[in-house]
C-alpha cells in the first residue's frame, strides 16, 4: 500500500490565483530519509572540503579538515521526545 501525502499551502491574498495549488509526494518520509542518508554517508566530506578553513566571528577558533575520517554519535531519542525538537548528532572529525 502506497502512502500519498497531500500538502496544501494557503497563499497570501496577492497570490489568490494559486489558491488551488496542491501537489502530492508519495512516501515523503522515505524520500527525506534517503536524502539524509546520502548526505551523511556519501557527501559530507566533499561538502566540508568546500570550506578548507572555517573561523568564528572573533577569529579565536579555526577549523581545518585535514583528514577524511569522521564519526557520528547516535542521538538520544528520549531527549528529543521531551524537548519536541529535531534530531541532532555530534560530529567528530579525526
Amino acid at each position: 500500500m502506497k502512502k500519498i501525502i497531500t500538502l496544501l499551502a494557503p497563499p497570501p491574498s496577492q497570490f489568490s490565483f494559486l489558491s488551488e495549488f496542491q501537489f502530492s509526494l508519495p512516501e515523503l518520509r522515505q524520500i527525506q530519509f534517503k536524502s539524509y542518508y546520502y548526505f551523511i554517508y556519501k557527501n559530507l566530506i566533499s561538502e566540508l572540503n568546500l570550506f578548507p578553513e572555517i573561523f568564528d566571528l572573533n577569529q579565536e577558533f579555526q577549523f581545518e579538515l585535514l583528514n577524511k575520517e569522521y564519526k557520528l554519535i547516535k542521538p538520544e531519542k528520549t531527549n528529543i521526545k521531551f524537548q519536541y525538537n529535531t534530531y541532532s548528532s555530534d560530529l567528530y572529525v579525526t
